[in-house]
């Protein structure tokens, strides 16, 4: 089989790191406790792991060449041995996976039952409450989005869109 070009390469890697991204985000509780509890070589071993077979290009070398590391360094941190902060961030965007979950084993995706379960429970006149032309509604609603936006950047439970929508039910 002939060896496939850099573009193709590409194309085949950005599949794969959908393909890890979907199969993160459609995990189970217990499969993200067990992430949890794993360790950091553990992790990596899991995702390499799974690339490879989605993928045989994915490799230790191509990855190291990718993030500007040698094979063996890699190698270290799959086997536990090393793991060298500053390429942990590098790594994680090259597997295709937030580097939280390579640390501490987070998953950033949230899990789809409970987003939905979520977003079964709003009220159907939230938005109409939002848009209200009411003292304060308007800003307040406008600090609670860039505060979702802040915690969702750091992986921060939202509880407190509970919060608007117990708001909207009492007014």
């Amino acid at each position: 089989m002939p060896r496939p070009t850099e573009e193709q390469l590409d194309e085949v890697i950005a599949m794969a790191r959908e393909a890890i991204r979907r199969r993160l985000e459609g995990s189970t509780v217990r499969e993200r406790a067990g992430f949890r509890a794993m360790q950091l070589h553990e992790r990596l071993d899991f995702i390499l792991n799974w690339l490879q077979d989605y993928s045989k290009h994915f490799s230790m070398a191509w990855i190291a060449r990718r993030i500007g590391v040698s094979r063996q360094a890699i190698s270290k941190v799959r086997k536990g041995e090393s793991v060298p902060q500053q390429i942990l961030i590098p790594l994680a965007e090259e597997l295709g996976v937030g580097h939280r979950f390579l640390t501490d084993g987070i998953v950033d995706y949230p899990a789809p039952a409970l987003a939905e379960e979520f977003f079964a429970r709003l009220p159907a006149g939230l938005v109409q409450w939002v848009l209200a032309d009411e003292p304060g509604r308007q800003e307040y609603v406008r600090t609670a989005l860039e505060v979702a936006r802040a915690a969702e950047a750091r992986n921060i439970d939202l509880r407190f869109l509970e919060h608007v929508i117990e708001l909207y039910q009492r007014s």
